[in-house]
């Protein structure tokens, strides 16, 4: 008869998440700490109305970070709307992105990232 062992030993490295109440207004300090002087903060224009992605960037700036908030990403980006984020993007040296609001806006600051620090 083969013996079989319950546990698997596995190890996990995934990158630090940090949620909860709060936890935005820490986003300037762990930003410095990761060496970021330059964000911006990607969003669409739906959650720009509610104020959130400012909240996000007042943070930043509370820290000593100069930030810009770009507001024009699309629901469902397309290809032209991701090249004029990116051209956006390109008219300033930033070192760092935040995509706030769903999974098109932060697809966008993802795809901005990546088409600005290599091209």
């Amino acid at each position: 008869m083969t013996e079989y062992r319950s546990e698997t030993v596995f190890t996990w490295g995934g990158v630090p998440l940090k949620f909860g109440i709060g936890a935005v207004d820490e986003i300037g300090h762990d930003l410095a700490q990761q060496g970021v002087h330059r964000v911006l903060v990607v969003t669409d224009p739906g959650l720009a109305a509610s104020g959130v992605p400012q909240r996000v960037a007042g943070a930043a700036k509370s820290a000593g970070l100069e930030v810009e908030v770009y507001d024009r990403a699309h629901v469902e980006p397309t290809d032209k709307s991701v090249a004029e984020a990116v051209e956006f993007a390109r008219q300033s040296q930033w070192d760092g992105f935040i995509g706030v609001g769903g999974g098109s806006a932060i697809d966008t600051a993802k795809v901005v990232n990546l088409l600005t620090t290599h091209p």
